[in-house]
């Protein structure tokens, strides 16, 4: 049987806000697209997106409190500790929508293998749907 922690789960209405509502902004969505790549520190993003060191904190800040991110102190040869931020979760979220449809879902994945298999049996089903219609 499967870990607990290698489950997929819908996510509650209130999380899926959290979410939206961090998503939502462009300067946000670039800093998750660079910390989907590896952990990250707030003056090294802020320079790679070509944004202030605060207005990237304050992001962050934001993006810590949704409990999108783990945060870990690292110490540094130049100074101050930094902090080192990493997604945390493996998400999908989707939202349908047309008139007399409305359909909004959110997943949580601990394990990014169920993710993987989640997305290709996802693009399998459309492909099927796209039969049908065509």
């Amino acid at each position: 049987m499967s870990d607990e922690r290698d489950r997929m789960r819908n996510v509650s209405g209130k999380d899926f806000e959290k979410v939206v509502d961090v998503i939502g902004n462009p300067v946000r969505r670039r800093i998750i697209q660079k910390l989907s790549e590896g952990p990250d520190y707030t003056l090294r993003l802020s320079n790679e997106l070509n944004i202030h060191q605060q207005l990237a904190s304050k992001h962050l800040k934001v993006i810590r409190n949704a409990e999108l991110v783990d945060v870990v102190r690292q110490p540094s040869d130049k100074g101050a500790d930094k902090n080192m931020f990493s997604l945390n979760k493996f998400y999908s979220l989707q939202i349908d929508f047309s008139p007399n449809l409305y359909n909004q879902r959110l997943i949580s994945f601990n394990n990014p293998q169920l993710w993987i298999s989640a997305d290709h049996y996802m693009d399998k089903l459309e492909d099927q749907v796209m039969e049908l219609t065509d």
